[in-house]
């Protein structure tokens, strides 16, 4: 089992900033009504802010502050509020060296609950331990015939 306090994270920030700066440019050369550009803008930067608060800075009333997981396939999240939910692991979490992205299903809500991390947002030791938990120990999801 690994608990773990999760922390606003400032390479998700910087990130999410480069990647919504970069879909902001690409709006310029292309042959648009102005109107169609602003609104286009103004969206891009409602997910920018959405994104960090929710996944960078935590800030959301649904920000994930801590985690447990208790085995491949079972896990914990507290939110903001200090309340603890029960989710599912699913098969789409991704796990790499420098990026874990937890896919849960947290009993009794209808969409996937995802908890982005990387080196700033753990503690080191607890990164490690989660990384070898998912990816080792996971049980491969059968194929439903």
């Amino acid at each position: 089992m690994v608990h773990a306090s999760v922390r606003p994270s400032r390479i998700i920030a910087s990130v999410l900033l480069i990647v919504h700066t970069g879909a902001t440019a690409i709006l310029i050369p292309l042959d648009l009504p102005l109107w169609w550009k602003t609104a286009v803008g103004a969206a891009i930067a409602a997910s920018l802010l959405h994104s960090i608060c929710q996944h960078a800075l935590r800030r959301t009333r649904r920000g994930v502050v801590a985690i447990e997981v208790r085995d491949q396939c079972a896990a914990a999240i507290a939110g903001r509020d200090g309340s603890w939910r029960d989710a599912r692991i699913l098969g789409s979490t991704c796990v790499t060296p420098w990026l874990t992205v937890l896919n849960l299903k947290v009993h009794g809500e209808r969409f996937a609950t995802h908890v982005v991390l990387v080196a700033d947002s753990i503690d080191r030791e607890d990164f490690r331990k989660l990384r070898v938990l998912l990816r080792w120990s996971r049980v491969p999801e059968t194929a439903h015939t």
